[in-house]
């Protein structure tokens, strides 16, 4: 009685013991700390840099374009790996809406950019980037 009454207090310790270690585990790694290693503030410190000084790889861990890599990973029309200058993937930055609707209005409907090996000047291949034809309705004050 007393062996059976002990292994039943045992198991229900072992079941708590195991959803407390769960929870902390589950919090810990959830924690803005853990997350930042996978995702560091400075991106720029994690890419390998080329002999002309730009920094090339995916652009997968960067929060936003500025901190991605200057030659960004690609696969190009013809199935060569290479890097896409950053310039050249993103467009112009245009300075005002004006310039952005005129822009928009503008490209073409297929963009090709070169693609290059990761010394960002030998053309390795091509990469097409498709634009959404969008109606844009918008009057200019």
């Amino acid at each position: 009685m007393w062996f059976k009454l002990f292994k039943e207090q045992t198991g229900a310790a072992m079941i708590g013991v195991t959803i407390v270690v769960g929870l902390t585990i589950g919090t810990i790694g959830s924690s803005p700390y853990i997350s930042d290693t996978l995702s560091p503030k400075n991106n720029a410190s994690i890419y390998p840099k080329n002999s002309n000084g730009q920094t090339y790889g995916s652009a997968l861990y960067a929060n936003s374009p500025e901190e991605e890599p200057d030659l960004i990973s690609v696969l190009g029309d013809h199935g060569k790996s290479g890097y896409a200058l950053k310039q050249d993937f993103y467009g112009p930055e245009p300075n005002t809406p004006e310039e952005a609707l005129v822009y928009m209005r503008n490209r073409p409907k297929v963009n090709k950019i070169n693609v290059y090996a990761t010394d960002g000047k030998t053309i390795i291949d091509t990469y097409s980037i498709f634009n959404p034809t969008i109606i844009i309705d918008v009057k200019m004050r």
